[in-house]
């Protein structure tokens, strides 16, 4: 009785997910985060046997940045219905499927956590209910599908552990780790935290079978994206093809505190605003700081875990990167999202406890459990009412976005009757003009080191140089989407007014929100 009530509040917590997916199954946010929409420009080059390239560059490079797994199953979708964008339909329900999946895989891991069984169920109701946790599973992005896949290798690392098990268990463990490092290199720390745990708990033989299962697949893609990786110095090609090589060219030792110390407080305030939702800066940050509590709590209790321990790991892997703005360290710390809604309910049913325990003593100690009771529910209302304002602004979401797709459709139009085909256009969403024009071109890229350093005048000046960074990519056109007077995020032309006034540019076409323009010295 009690499992088929569980099983009915989980259909009930995935309904609005599903709801939503409906609404937007037409992906009006197809190319909001960029790496959907190169992640669909990918699976295309699959389907149409042209090989793991993007096709949106006009080098066409083979995609050396991102492993294959997610694009070949999207290459699916467009060998089921190669119209675009007829075809976002199915890739819309392809990509919600997932998130029951997550939530069903992640019920071991939970509660090899040490969750109960209505412990499991309040924090997978609250993962299925997160708007965050819903946009990014109808959206091209591969975080749920990597969660799931890495929440099956840890569940059955779990099993692993267990003495007398079969080695064929640990295998498996290290073959689901290879999988899920083939949809995100994220997975690798498992390489090391996975056998560590098992070496810990007395499994030697299974952290051997773990390590020798999941070497292959590390191995396989690093050797296939050495040798059709582009050599090149360009840090353009390289934001698009290298990692590593991106990460280089971008930082030096020296800024290793400034990246250290921003990621850090990056990390803690997109935690917090994955589970407050809307929260930013101090507030956001606390929350974060309390969810990390809880987990530090969760893995006192069970020991040496496996999640919190990869989680560690993951972390200490991304305090050194180049992370980029806010919404990148909320998408990055996406899968460890149940560890996180986990640890902050574990505090949460803690001060519980502790109010039911001194509201029976009185005196000063009936004050303190008020005090408890309202740090209880003050997050506990503002999140629930957060997520519901989310909720409930989904629609008005998706005709906002439909609403941006349409401002840039008199523009793409134009760019497919009349731009000649070799012609490279800069855009911020370029593999959408592709998509849509069969015109390849680049995105305009701010070096990551600008932004961590906030000296809005070096921003300024490198945004202005427009034309110069256009000319020494062979780009001859730029479009810029947006409203006149407004400047658009990450769009160096968002204010057409001051891209007119540029003495590299020359306006060609104006629409009410969007302009084209020559780049002088370039041919149109």
């Amino acid at each position: 009785m009690k499992r088929t009530c569980a099983v009915l509040v989980l259909i009930a917590a995935l309904a609005p997910s599903a709801w939503v997916a409906w609404q937007a199954r037409d992906m009006p946010q197809l190319g909001l985060f960029h790496d959907d929409s190169l992640y669909w420009v990918c699976a295309k080059s699959l389907a149409e046997g042209s090989g793991y390239r993007i096709l949106s560059l006009p080098e066409q490079p083979h995609q050396t940045k991102y492993p294959p797994l997610y694009s070949l199953l999207l290459a699916a979708v467009w060998k089921v219905t190669p119209s675009f964008p007829d075809n976002l339909a199915l890739a819309t329900l392809m990509s919600w499927l997932w998130l029951p999946l997550c939530l069903l895989v992640g019920q071991p891991v939970l509660a090899g956590l040490g969750l109960g069984p209505t412990h499991r169920l309040v924090v997978t109701v609250l993962l299925a209910l997160n708007p965050y946790v819903i946009l990014y599973s109808v959206s091209l992005m591969s975080e749920v599908p990597f969660t799931c896949l890495l929440l099956g290798c840890l569940a059955l690392t779990q099993r692993a552990e267990q003495p007398g098990g079969p080695r064929w268990v640990a295998a498996a463990a290290g073959a689901a780790g290879g999988v899920a490092f083939l949809m995100r290199t994220a997975a690798l720390p498992l390489l090391v935290t996975a056998p560590l745990v098992l070496w810990r708990r007395k499994q030697r033989p299974a952290a051997l079978w773990f390590v020798a299962a999941m070497l292959p697949a590390v191995g396989a893609w690093g050797l296939w994206a050495r040798a059709h990786q582009v050599r090149t110095g360009d840090p353009v090609l390289m934001y698009y093809t290298d990692y590593l090589g991106y990460q280089k060219a971008s930082f030096s030792w020296s800024d290793a505190p400034l990246v250290i110390w921003t990621n850090l407080a990056g990390i803690l305030e997109g935690s917090g605003s994955l589970l407050m939702v809307f929260g930013e800066g101090i507030p956001a940050m606390v929350v974060g700081a309390v969810a990390l509590l809880g987990v530090i709590r969760l893995a006192r209790r069970g020991g040496l875990s496996q999640y919190p321990v990869y989680a560690a790991a993951c972390v200490l892997m991304l305090l050194t990167w180049h992370l980029g703005l806010r919404d990148r360290y909320l998408r990055l710390v996406l899968p460890l999202a149940p560890l996180a809604v986990a640890g902050l309910t574990d505090v949460w049913r803690w001060l519980a406890v502790l109010a039911r325990t001194w509201l029976g003593r009185g005196g000063w100690r009936l004050a303190a459990a008020g005090l408890v009771a309202l740090v209880m529910a003050v997050p506990a209302l503002l999140g629930g009412a957060n997520t519901a304002a989310m909720l409930l602004q989904f629609p008005a979401y998706w005709e906002r976005q439909r609403a941006a797709r349409e401002d840039a459709r008199p523009a793409l139009t134009w760019l497919a009757q009349n731009a000649p085909p070799e012609a490279a256009i800069l855009a911020e969403q370029d593999p959408m003009v592709y998509l849509y024009t069969g015109r390849r071109g680049y995105r305009f890229i701010v070096p990551p080191q600008l932004l961590y350093r906030g000296r809005p005048e070096e921003i300024a000046r490198f945004y202005r140089e427009v034309g110069a960074y256009a000319r020494r990519r062979g780009v001859s056109l730029i479009l810029a989407v947006g409203e006149p007077g407004r400047e658009q995020v990450g769009d160096p032309l968002g204010d057409f007014s001051a891209a007119a006034s540029s003495p590299d540019l020359e306006l060609l076409r104006l629409w009410p929100r969007a302009a084209l323009y020559r780049v002088r010295g370039e041919g149109s």
